[in-house]
């Protein structure tokens, strides 16, 4: 049976798709909401069942009549539960970018269109589910937790939608395929820098493994790796057991360039994940830096536009410039 069930699954979610397209905003309507009795409704039909039969059989007046109402109480939960989420309308919001294996949460607005609706549950696949109490006519922002796995534009998986509103004997849901305006950076790898230095006469290769001068102590940081070890400071470790590196003031910083071709040999999501350590590293230390990339290259500069500029460069590297261009 469960092979039977996994052979099948490929062709239910492309139904799924068709059914329910790839958008920024839904809303629920009879082709995207499926219902089915929860188990505590089944154990009520049952129930229904039992008693009816009984009542068949010992011509029961009071019998029937507890048959008959407990079968408008199914039937009217089917309705109200069905209302609940019918014209709900689920927007997509713009997330903030994120690196790749971080968890982040995604923004929706739920809107209950003319009437407020209640105990309404989202989540994506194997993920913590966001419960929502009541949903306001005028609209409400909820968060669904995700954690993203790949560079590039947020490529959330399918979001399932659910409610048992108002006696848990009904329960209904929509699976959702929304598209969420974000980006995911390659996770940065630290490694030692190695790169082309500006120079007024040309550039040449050289490889660096730290640019940090010793003329001045200016404090500690984390350790990470890739520091040179005669910075690391070894008598904090053996005191607070924390390991530490000094930092220390320059006197010069000269501009360089962190370039593709100075990774000559290496895969291209692992290129891309140092190239956005040297980013990130570049960006702390304010150096002026500039990145080079194949067909692409963003000029020497600094400060949180660059960088970002950098990072985006590197997530979207043969990939889609725009989310709408993403299958």
């Amino acid at each position: 049976m469960a092979s039977v069930f996994t052979a099948l699954k490929p062709k239910y979610i492309a139904w799924l798709k068709r059914r329910n397209p790839l958008a920024r905003e839904v809303e629920l309507n009879q082709k995207r909401i499926f219902i089915f009795p929860t188990q505590a409704g089944l154990f009520f039909v049952l129930l229904m069942v039992l008693v009816f039969v009984n009542a068949i059989n010992y011509k029961n007046n009071l019998m029937f009549m507890l048959c008959f109402l407990l079968a408008s109480v199914f039937i009217t939960a089917i309705l109200h539960t069905y209302n609940n989420v019918s014209g709900l309308c689920i927007k997509a919001g713009h997330s903030l970018p994120v690196f790749a294996g971080d968890p982040i949460s995604l923004p929706l607005t739920l809107s209950g269109v003319r009437r407020a609706r209640y105990s309404i549950s989202l989540s994506f696949n194997r993920h913590s589910a966001t419960h929502l109490t009541q949903v306001s006519a005028q609209g409400q922002r909820a968060y669904v937790g995700f954690t993203a796995r790949e560079r590039g534009w947020i490529r959330a998986p399918r979001l399932k939608l659910r409610s048992v509103y108002p006696l848990g004997l009904i329960r209904t849901w929509s699976w959702l395929y929304l598209d969420f305006q974000g980006l995911v950076y390659p996770k940065p790898l630290h490694q030692p820098f190695k790169y082309f230095v500006a120079q007024e006469s040309g550039e040449h290769m050289g490889e660096v493994v730290d640019q940090r001068g010793i003329d001045d102590f200016r404090g500690f940081k984390d350790y990470t790796h890739g520091d040179p070890l005669k910075h690391v400071a070894w008598k904090q470790y053996a005191k607070r057991g924390e390991l530490l590196t000094k930092e220390f003031e320059e006197t010069h910083k000269s501009a360089h360039w962190l370039d593709w071709r100075a990774l000559n040999g290496v895969e291209t999501e692992t290129r891309l994940q140092i190239l956005c350590g040297w980013v990130l590293r570049s960006h702390e230390d304010n150096f002026e830096y500039g990145l080079r990339l194949p067909q692409r290259t963003i000029a020497l500069g600094r400060g949180d536009h660059h960088r970002d500029e950098c990072l985006k460069a590197l997530a979207l590297f043969g990939l889609p410039t725009s989310s709408s261009e993403v299958g």
